[in-house]
Protein backbone atom coordinates (compact mmCIF):
# COMPACT_ATOMS: atom_id res chain seq x y z
CA UNK A 1 0.00 0.00 0.00
CA UNK A 2 1.24 3.47 -0.90
CA UNK A 3 0.60 7.18 -0.42
CA UNK A 4 0.30 9.72 -3.22
CA UNK A 5 0.14 13.42 -2.40
CA UNK A 6 -0.74 15.95 -5.11
CA UNK A 7 -0.10 19.56 -4.12
CA UNK A 8 -1.21 22.80 -5.77
CA UNK A 9 0.18 26.15 -4.63
CA UNK A 10 -0.86 29.71 -5.41
CA UNK A 11 2.70 30.53 -6.55
CA UNK A 12 2.40 28.04 -9.43
CA UNK A 13 -1.32 28.35 -10.18
CA UNK A 14 -2.25 31.88 -9.16
CA UNK A 15 -5.44 32.59 -7.24
CA UNK A 16 -7.61 32.16 -10.34
CA UNK A 17 -6.18 28.73 -11.13
CA UNK A 18 -6.46 27.63 -7.52
CA UNK A 19 -10.09 28.71 -7.38
CA UNK A 20 -10.91 26.18 -10.13
CA UNK A 21 -10.10 23.41 -7.65
CA UNK A 22 -12.57 24.70 -5.08
CA UNK A 23 -15.87 23.00 -4.26
CA UNK A 24 -19.05 24.53 -2.99
CA UNK A 25 -19.91 23.64 0.60
CA UNK A 26 -23.04 21.80 -0.57
CA UNK A 27 -21.28 19.60 -3.14
CA UNK A 28 -17.77 19.22 -1.66
CA UNK A 29 -18.28 15.93 0.19
CA UNK A 30 -20.02 14.26 -2.73
CA UNK A 31 -17.45 15.47 -5.27
CA UNK A 32 -14.50 14.32 -3.17
CA UNK A 33 -16.03 10.89 -2.59
CA UNK A 34 -16.71 10.63 -6.33
CA UNK A 35 -13.08 11.57 -7.01
CA UNK A 36 -11.80 8.91 -4.63
CA UNK A 37 -14.02 6.22 -6.12
CA UNK A 38 -13.41 7.14 -9.76
CA UNK A 39 -9.63 7.01 -9.24
CA UNK A 40 -9.83 3.74 -7.32
CA UNK A 41 -8.16 5.07 -4.16
CA UNK A 42 -8.88 3.49 -0.77
CA UNK A 43 -8.57 6.72 1.24
CA UNK A 44 -8.52 10.47 0.55
CA UNK A 45 -7.60 13.50 2.65
CA UNK A 46 -8.30 16.96 1.20
CA UNK A 47 -6.99 20.35 2.36
CA UNK A 48 -7.99 23.64 0.71
CA UNK A 49 -6.88 27.13 1.81
CA UNK A 50 -6.50 30.46 0.01
CA UNK A 51 -2.86 29.52 -0.74
CA UNK A 52 -3.00 25.79 -1.49
CA UNK A 53 -4.99 22.66 -2.30
CA UNK A 54 -3.70 19.24 -1.22
CA UNK A 55 -4.97 15.77 -2.17
CA UNK A 56 -3.54 12.88 -0.15
CA UNK A 57 -4.47 9.43 -1.48
CA UNK A 58 -3.82 6.00 -0.01
CA UNK A 59 -3.95 3.12 -2.45
CA UNK A 60 -3.21 -0.57 -2.90
CA UNK A 61 -1.86 0.06 -6.39
CA UNK A 62 0.11 3.27 -6.94
CA UNK A 63 0.78 2.57 -10.62
CA UNK A 64 -2.93 2.06 -11.30
CA UNK A 65 -3.82 5.28 -9.43
CA UNK A 66 -1.27 7.29 -11.44
CA UNK A 67 -2.62 5.86 -14.68
CA UNK A 68 -6.15 6.86 -13.68
CA UNK A 69 -5.04 10.40 -12.82
CA UNK A 70 -3.11 10.73 -16.10
CA UNK A 71 -6.07 9.58 -18.17
CA UNK A 72 -8.57 11.71 -16.25
CA UNK A 73 -9.20 15.44 -16.54
CA UNK A 74 -10.34 15.73 -12.92
CA UNK A 75 -7.01 17.07 -11.63
CA UNK A 76 -4.66 19.42 -13.56
CA UNK A 77 -1.17 17.98 -13.94
CA UNK A 78 0.91 20.83 -15.36
CA UNK A 79 0.95 22.84 -12.11
CA UNK A 80 0.90 19.93 -9.66
CA UNK A 81 3.65 18.79 -7.32
CA UNK A 82 3.73 15.02 -6.71
CA UNK A 83 4.99 13.19 -3.61
CA UNK A 84 4.82 9.41 -3.67
CA UNK A 85 7.42 8.08 -1.22
CA UNK A 86 6.36 7.80 2.40
CA UNK A 87 9.24 10.03 3.52
CA UNK A 88 8.52 12.80 0.99
CA UNK A 89 4.80 12.80 1.90
CA UNK A 90 5.56 13.10 5.61
CA UNK A 91 8.14 15.84 5.07
CA UNK A 92 5.84 17.88 2.82
CA UNK A 93 2.93 17.66 5.26
CA UNK A 94 5.18 18.71 8.14
CA UNK A 95 6.47 21.68 6.13
CA UNK A 96 2.87 22.65 5.30
CA UNK A 97 1.80 22.36 8.95
CA UNK A 98 4.80 24.43 10.04
CA UNK A 99 4.07 27.15 7.42
CA UNK A 100 7.42 26.55 5.70
CA UNK A 101 5.49 26.19 2.43
CA UNK A 102 3.16 29.14 3.11
CA UNK A 103 3.11 32.59 1.58
CA UNK A 104 3.76 33.90 5.10
CA UNK A 105 6.39 31.93 6.99
CA UNK A 106 5.52 31.61 10.66
CA UNK A 107 1.75 32.06 10.34
CA UNK A 108 -0.20 29.68 12.53
CA UNK A 109 -3.60 29.54 10.79
CA UNK A 110 -2.49 26.61 8.64
CA UNK A 111 -2.37 24.26 11.62
CA UNK A 112 -6.00 25.06 12.45
CA UNK A 113 -6.96 24.69 8.79
CA UNK A 114 -5.26 21.29 8.68
CA UNK A 115 -7.15 20.16 11.80
CA UNK A 116 -10.47 21.40 10.40
CA UNK A 117 -9.84 19.61 7.08
CA UNK A 118 -9.11 16.40 8.99
CA UNK A 119 -12.36 16.67 10.96
CA UNK A 120 -14.33 17.35 7.77
CA UNK A 121 -12.75 14.35 6.04
CA UNK A 122 -13.77 12.19 9.00
CA UNK A 123 -17.37 13.40 8.65
CA UNK A 124 -17.75 12.41 5.01
CA UNK A 125 -15.84 9.16 5.62
CA UNK A 126 -13.13 9.50 3.00
CA UNK A 127 -10.39 8.58 5.49
CA UNK A 128 -9.17 5.18 6.58
CA UNK A 129 -6.74 4.02 9.26
CA UNK A 130 -3.57 4.77 7.30
CA UNK A 131 -4.37 8.34 6.24
CA UNK A 132 -6.12 9.18 9.49
CA UNK A 133 -3.15 7.95 11.51
CA UNK A 134 -0.73 9.96 9.38
CA UNK A 135 -2.65 13.25 9.71
CA UNK A 136 -3.02 12.79 13.47
CA UNK A 137 0.74 12.33 13.78
CA UNK A 138 1.44 15.37 11.58
CA UNK A 139 -0.82 17.53 13.77
CA UNK A 140 0.73 16.22 16.98
CA UNK A 141 4.35 16.71 15.86
CA UNK A 142 3.71 20.10 14.21
CA UNK A 143 2.03 21.46 17.32
CA UNK A 144 4.95 20.28 19.44
CA UNK A 145 7.56 21.78 17.09
CA UNK A 146 5.73 25.12 16.85
CA UNK A 147 5.61 25.31 20.63
CA UNK A 148 9.30 24.43 21.02
CA UNK A 149 10.56 26.88 18.38
CA UNK A 150 8.14 29.83 18.91
CA UNK A 151 7.68 29.85 15.14
CA UNK A 152 5.02 32.55 14.97
CA UNK A 153 7.38 35.22 16.35
CA UNK A 154 9.52 35.37 13.20
CA UNK A 155 9.36 38.18 10.60
CA UNK A 156 10.38 37.23 7.04
CA UNK A 157 9.67 40.23 4.77
CA UNK A 158 9.22 44.00 4.95
CA UNK A 159 5.54 43.51 4.09
CA UNK A 160 4.90 41.06 6.91
CA UNK A 161 6.91 43.23 9.32
CA UNK A 162 4.63 46.15 8.44
CA UNK A 163 1.46 44.06 8.69
CA UNK A 164 2.50 42.58 12.01
CA UNK A 165 3.43 46.01 13.37
CA UNK A 166 -0.05 47.21 12.44
CA UNK A 167 -1.90 44.23 13.97
CA UNK A 168 -0.24 44.92 17.33
CA UNK A 169 -2.02 48.28 17.62
CA UNK A 170 -5.00 48.12 15.24
CA UNK A 171 -8.75 47.79 15.48
CA UNK A 172 -10.24 45.32 13.00
CA UNK A 173 -13.14 47.64 12.26
CA UNK A 174 -10.94 50.39 10.81
CA UNK A 175 -10.66 50.82 7.04
CA UNK A 176 -7.31 49.84 5.49
CA UNK A 177 -6.25 51.56 2.27
CA UNK A 178 -3.83 49.75 -0.04
CA UNK A 179 -2.33 52.02 -2.69
CA UNK A 180 -0.84 49.56 -5.16
CA UNK A 181 -2.07 45.99 -5.70
CA UNK A 182 1.29 44.38 -6.46
CA UNK A 183 3.09 41.58 -4.68
CA UNK A 184 4.20 43.65 -1.66
CA UNK A 185 0.75 44.91 -0.73
CA UNK A 186 -0.76 41.54 -1.56
CA UNK A 187 1.56 39.90 0.95
CA UNK A 188 0.68 42.46 3.63
CA UNK A 189 -3.03 42.07 2.87
CA UNK A 190 -2.91 38.29 2.98
CA UNK A 191 -1.24 38.47 6.36
CA UNK A 192 -3.93 40.82 7.66
CA UNK A 193 -6.67 38.69 6.09
CA UNK A 194 -5.43 35.65 7.98
CA UNK A 195 -5.76 37.58 11.23
CA UNK A 196 -9.36 38.54 10.53
CA UNK A 197 -9.02 41.94 8.85
CA UNK A 198 -11.49 42.45 6.01
CA UNK A 199 -12.26 46.18 5.73
CA UNK A 200 -9.91 46.80 2.78
CA UNK A 201 -9.97 49.63 0.25
CA UNK A 202 -7.95 48.92 -2.89
CA UNK A 203 -6.51 51.54 -5.24
CA UNK A 204 -4.37 50.74 -8.25
CA UNK A 205 -3.59 52.38 -11.58
CA UNK A 206 -5.06 49.26 -13.20
CA UNK A 207 -8.63 49.06 -11.90
CA UNK A 208 -8.95 45.39 -12.88
CA UNK A 209 -6.11 44.43 -10.55
CA UNK A 210 -7.67 46.37 -7.67
CA UNK A 211 -11.03 44.72 -8.31
CA UNK A 212 -9.40 41.30 -8.35
CA UNK A 213 -7.79 41.86 -4.94
CA UNK A 214 -11.11 43.10 -3.56
CA UNK A 215 -12.72 39.90 -4.85
CA UNK A 216 -9.96 37.64 -3.50
CA UNK A 217 -9.45 39.22 -0.09
CA UNK A 218 -12.49 41.41 0.45
CA UNK A 219 -13.14 45.12 0.48
CA UNK A 220 -13.97 47.73 -2.12
CA UNK A 221 -12.15 49.76 -4.79
CA UNK A 222 -11.09 53.41 -4.81
CA UNK A 223 -10.72 54.87 -8.29
CA UNK A 224 -7.17 55.94 -9.10
CA UNK A 225 -8.51 59.30 -10.29
CA UNK A 226 -10.05 59.85 -6.85
CA UNK A 227 -6.68 59.15 -5.27
CA UNK A 228 -5.00 61.72 -7.53
CA UNK A 229 -7.64 64.28 -6.55
CA UNK A 230 -7.34 63.38 -2.85
CA UNK A 231 -10.98 62.26 -2.69
CA UNK A 232 -10.38 59.59 -0.09
CA UNK A 233 -12.70 58.46 2.71
CA UNK A 234 -11.54 58.30 6.33
CA UNK A 235 -9.17 55.34 6.84
CA UNK A 236 -7.34 53.80 9.80
CA UNK A 237 -4.09 53.09 7.96
CA UNK A 238 -2.50 53.35 4.51
CA UNK A 239 -0.13 50.82 2.95
CA UNK A 240 1.83 52.35 0.04
CA UNK A 241 3.62 50.03 -2.40
CA UNK A 242 3.84 51.29 -5.99
CA UNK A 243 6.44 51.76 -8.71
CA UNK A 244 5.62 55.44 -9.10
CA UNK A 245 9.16 56.43 -8.07
CA UNK A 246 7.93 59.60 -6.37
CA UNK A 247 5.64 60.95 -3.66
CA UNK A 248 2.02 60.29 -4.64
CA UNK A 249 0.50 60.52 -1.16
CA UNK A 250 1.09 64.10 -0.05
CA UNK A 251 -0.20 66.50 2.59
CA UNK A 252 -3.61 66.88 0.93
CA UNK A 253 -4.05 63.10 0.94
CA UNK A 254 -3.26 62.93 4.66
CA UNK A 255 -5.78 65.70 5.32
CA UNK A 256 -8.46 63.96 3.26
CA UNK A 257 -8.09 60.41 4.63
CA UNK A 258 -6.92 61.27 8.18
CA UNK A 259 -5.01 57.98 8.77
CA UNK A 260 -3.45 57.19 12.14
CA UNK A 261 -0.55 55.37 10.45
CA UNK A 262 1.03 55.00 7.05
CA UNK A 263 3.36 52.17 6.04
CA UNK A 264 5.43 53.26 3.06
CA UNK A 265 6.82 50.09 1.46
CA UNK A 266 8.02 51.82 -1.72
CA UNK A 267 11.50 52.71 -2.91
CA UNK A 268 11.70 55.64 -3.62
CA UNK A 269 9.12 56.62 -1.01
CA UNK A 270 5.49 57.28 -1.98
CA UNK A 271 5.02 59.63 0.99
CA UNK A 272 7.12 61.79 3.31
CA UNK A 273 7.49 61.80 7.07
CA UNK A 274 7.16 65.58 7.08
CA UNK A 275 3.69 65.47 5.50
CA UNK A 276 2.66 62.69 7.89
CA UNK A 277 3.88 64.67 10.91
CA UNK A 278 1.78 67.68 9.88
CA UNK A 279 -1.31 65.48 10.17
CA UNK A 280 -0.16 63.79 13.40
CA UNK A 281 0.13 60.52 11.51
CA UNK A 282 2.72 57.89 12.40
CA UNK A 283 4.99 57.34 9.38
CA UNK A 284 6.81 53.99 9.02
CA UNK A 285 9.18 53.67 6.06
CA UNK A 286 11.20 50.89 4.51
CA UNK A 287 14.38 51.83 6.39
CA UNK A 288 12.74 51.38 9.79
CA UNK A 289 11.08 48.14 8.73
CA UNK A 290 14.37 46.91 7.27
CA UNK A 291 16.09 47.44 10.61
CA UNK A 292 13.48 45.27 12.31
CA UNK A 293 13.81 42.63 9.62
CA UNK A 294 17.62 42.59 9.86
CA UNK A 295 17.38 41.80 13.55
CA UNK A 296 14.97 39.00 12.78
CA UNK A 297 17.04 37.40 10.00
CA UNK A 298 19.57 35.91 12.42
CA UNK A 299 16.70 34.37 14.39
CA UNK A 300 15.15 33.14 11.15
CA UNK A 301 18.33 31.34 10.07
CA UNK A 302 18.68 29.71 13.49
CA UNK A 303 15.03 28.73 13.43
CA UNK A 304 15.26 27.30 9.92
CA UNK A 305 18.14 25.06 10.99
CA UNK A 306 16.27 24.04 14.12
CA UNK A 307 13.11 23.26 12.15
CA UNK A 308 15.05 21.12 9.66
CA UNK A 309 16.49 19.04 12.50
CA UNK A 310 13.14 18.67 14.23
CA UNK A 311 11.41 17.73 10.97
CA UNK A 312 14.06 15.08 10.35
CA UNK A 313 13.46 13.57 13.78
CA UNK A 314 9.67 13.75 13.45
CA UNK A 315 9.87 12.21 9.98
CA UNK A 316 11.67 9.20 11.44
CA UNK A 317 9.22 8.90 14.36
CA UNK A 318 6.14 9.18 12.14
CA UNK A 319 7.58 6.72 9.63
CA UNK A 320 8.14 4.15 12.38
CA UNK A 321 4.63 4.78 13.69
CA UNK A 322 3.13 4.12 10.25
CA UNK A 323 5.18 0.95 9.87
CA UNK A 324 3.94 -0.27 13.23
CA UNK A 325 0.35 0.70 12.38
CA UNK A 326 0.62 -1.16 9.11
CA UNK A 327 2.25 -4.13 10.82
CA UNK A 328 -0.39 -4.52 13.55
CA UNK A 329 -3.11 -5.97 11.28
CA UNK A 330 -0.44 -8.16 9.64
CA UNK A 331 0.50 -9.61 13.03
CA UNK A 332 -3.15 -10.19 13.91
CA UNK A 333 -3.81 -11.90 10.60
CA UNK A 334 -0.67 -14.03 10.94
CA UNK A 335 -1.62 -15.20 14.42
CA UNK A 336 -5.08 -16.12 13.19
CA UNK A 337 -3.50 -18.09 10.35
CA UNK A 338 -1.28 -19.97 12.80
CA UNK A 339 -4.31 -20.90 14.91
CA UNK A 340 -6.12 -22.17 11.84
CA UNK A 341 -3.16 -24.22 10.69
CA UNK A 342 -2.63 -25.83 14.11
CA UNK A 343 -6.36 -26.51 14.53
CA UNK A 344 -6.44 -28.14 11.13
CA UNK A 345 -3.38 -30.22 12.02
CA UNK A 346 -4.98 -31.35 15.27
CA UNK A 347 -8.15 -32.33 13.42
CA UNK A 348 -6.08 -34.51 11.12
CA UNK A 349 -4.28 -36.44 13.87
CA UNK A 350 -4.48 -40.25 13.48
CA UNK A 351 -7.61 -41.73 15.04
CA UNK A 352 -5.54 -43.83 17.45
CA UNK A 353 -4.32 -40.62 19.17
CA UNK A 354 -7.91 -39.78 19.94
CA UNK A 355 -8.10 -42.86 22.22
CA UNK A 356 -5.56 -41.48 24.73
CA UNK A 357 -6.45 -41.64 28.40
CA UNK A 358 -7.16 -38.45 30.37
CA UNK A 359 -3.57 -38.01 31.59
CA UNK A 360 -2.11 -38.48 28.11
CA UNK A 361 -4.69 -36.09 26.61
CA UNK A 362 -3.80 -33.38 29.16
CA UNK A 363 -0.08 -33.83 28.46
CA UNK A 364 -0.73 -33.49 24.71
CA UNK A 365 -2.85 -30.39 25.35
CA UNK A 366 -0.05 -28.72 27.39
CA UNK A 367 2.54 -29.63 24.79
CA UNK A 368 0.35 -28.16 22.04
CA UNK A 369 -0.13 -24.92 23.96
CA UNK A 370 3.64 -24.53 24.42
CA UNK A 371 4.17 -25.26 20.73
CA UNK A 372 1.55 -22.68 19.68
CA UNK A 373 2.96 -20.08 22.06
CA UNK A 374 6.51 -20.62 20.78
CA UNK A 375 5.41 -20.53 17.13
CA UNK A 376 3.50 -17.28 17.63
CA UNK A 377 6.39 -15.70 19.52
CA UNK A 378 8.90 -16.59 16.81
CA UNK A 379 6.57 -15.35 14.08
CA UNK A 380 6.01 -12.00 15.80
CA UNK A 381 9.75 -11.53 16.26
CA UNK A 382 10.35 -12.14 12.57
CA UNK A 383 7.69 -9.59 11.61
CA UNK A 384 9.21 -7.02 13.97
CA UNK A 385 12.64 -7.60 12.44
CA UNK A 386 11.16 -6.94 9.02
CA UNK A 387 9.67 -3.73 10.35
CA UNK A 388 12.99 -2.50 11.74
CA UNK A 389 14.82 -3.32 8.53
CA UNK A 390 12.24 -1.39 6.51
CA UNK A 391 11.06 -4.45 4.61
CA UNK A 392 7.51 -3.92 5.82
CA UNK A 393 7.30 -0.44 4.24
Amino acid sequence: MSYLLISYHIQEMGSEGLSKLSYSEESRDRQLLNLKESLGAKELFHLATCNRVEYLFHTDNLEHLLEKINSSDQLPLDTARFFSSKESVIQHLLEVALSMDSMIFGENQILGQLKTAYQESLKFKSLGPQTSGLIQEILKHAKKIRSETKLRNIHTSVATVAAREFTERAQKSGKILFVGAGETNQLAARYLHKYGFRNFLWCNRSKDKAEKMATDLGGSVLAFEDLLNAKIPKVEVVFLATNAGKVIFSEKHFLSSKPNEVYDLSIPNNASKEDADKSSCRYVGVEHLGEILAKEEAKYLQLKDSLAKKIKKSLKDISLFLDEKRLSPVITESLENIDQILKSAMDQLPKELQNLDEQQTEALRLWTRRLVKKAKHEHIQQLKKLKKSGASG
